[in-house]
């Protein structure tokens, strides 16, 4: 399942939710109520486990970013409800642009949920469906009442599917853009967080009735997303498959130490310069499959900063970039925690990360490198 199938997906809401005033079927007010305490219970975990889980940990100076897309969000609806008191016409017409704009909105976050992992992305997707149910419904309902067109209706609805599709695009499209920006990719996470935020505090949960089946929608709308979660093997994409391990964990399948040190010096041209175990950094590595095609890997450091603008330059303690290695070759340098690798060949591939100073001289610990690999089994389509 691709990325730009879940984008057309998320405006599914909006057409449902119109065809149920096209064909004028008698819907019970209860089950829009449960559709949408189902989707609130949803998107309130992937916000907080999700988009918030992923981003602050690593960026917490990004944090003012969950305040600015809160905002944005505001500033929307205080637009919109400055003209309720107009000419019905107007309102309809402001009422449009306004769900253009929340619809894009949305959809952009569903791009950058997309960004940080493909399980993210996906219940963030079906949250939203859920959510924009009754958003179509009402929509229609108002411009049915307005011109009595129900295709007319029907046509907008499409409109906004193709909005919402369109914002998905863009977020994960920036996103790819700026990849090796790893401010740039919690800042879009942590944005979207205050958007739905926004979006979940002030417009949908006033209208949750206060019964026990809505906590009992909520609950199941949590449950859907650690689900999700749990069998994320099942969802995320499977064009080719993927198995990445520690490299240092078994010798039948993984370098041993001794080997990657050996690795390590036959790689780098340079002095490696050695530091103090105490307060030394970190590294750890992650690969996670693309929406689209390739890998996204990812650095996590400890006592370490990355600091391109000083590449070449004077060695300063705990600062530099990395080095990237497949199958032993040097392939790039990095200057922030993600990477985009691209289409590799089926087989088993060692992917290898050394933290380096400014002076591109690798660190060192005790004498061993400061690196980390892991092995990448990838299968034939």
């Amino acid at each position: 399942m691709s990325l730009l199938f879940f984008a057309l997906l998320t405006g599914i809401g909006y057409i449902i939710g119109s065809i149920w005033i096209w064909w004028r079927r008698p819907t019970k007010p209860h089950h829009l109520q449960n559709l949408l305490s189902l989707g609130v219970g949803l998107l309130l975990t992937v916000i907080v486990s999700g988009l918030l889980a992923h981003a602050l940990p690593s960026s917490p100076q990004m944090a003012p970013w969950i305040v600015i897309g809160f905002l944005v969000a505001l500033a929307l609806h205080v637009i919109i409800a400055r003209h309720q008191n107009e000419s019905s016409k107007k309102v309809i017409w402001i009422t449009m642009i306004g769900l253009s704009v929340h619809a894009f909105f949305e959809g952009f976050a569903i791009g950058v949920g997309f960004l940080a992992t493909a399980t993210i992305g996906i219940t963030l997707a079906f949250a939203l469906i859920l959510h924009k149910i009754p958003e179509g419904a009402v929509i229609s309902t108002l411009i049915v009442a307005w011109r009595q067109a129900r295709r007319q209706a029907f046509v907008f609805t499409l409109i906004l599917a193709f909005i919402t599709f369109l914002g998905t695009l863009s977020g994960y499209s920036l996103g790819f853009i700026f990849s090796m920006n790893s401010t740039f990719t919690s800042a879009s996470l942590l944005f979207a967080a205050g958007l739905l935020l926004y979006i979940t505090g002030s417009e949908l949960f006033p209208l949750l009735k206060k019964e026990r089946s809505t906590i009992g929608y909520m609950v199941i709308g949590v449950l859907i997303y650690y689900t999700f979660n749990w069998g994320a093997d099942w969802i995320t994409p499977k064009d080719q498959e993927l198995h990445a391990h520690p490299a240092n964990q078994t010798s039948s399948t993984h370098h041993s130490q001794d080997d990657m040190s050996s690795s390590h010096h036959q790689m780098s041209a340079q002095k490696p310069i050695e530091i103090s175990k105490e307060n030394a950094p970190t590294l750890q590595l992650t690969i996670t499959p693309d929406p689209i095609s390739g890998w996204n890997l990812n650095l996590k450091t400890t006592h370490f900063t990355f600091t391109p603008e000083h590449a070449g330059k004077q060695h300063q303690q705990g600062t530099g970039h990395a080095h990237l290695y497949i199958d032993g070759k040097k392939v790039a340098r990095l200057y922030s925690s993600w990477y985009h690798i691209p289409s590799l060949s089926p087989g088993r591939h060692t992917i290898a990360v050394t933290l380096n100073a400014n002076t591109h001289a690798p660190y060192e610990i005790e004498s061993q490198p400061l690196m980390e690999s892991i092995i990448l089994e990838v299968k034939k389509p």
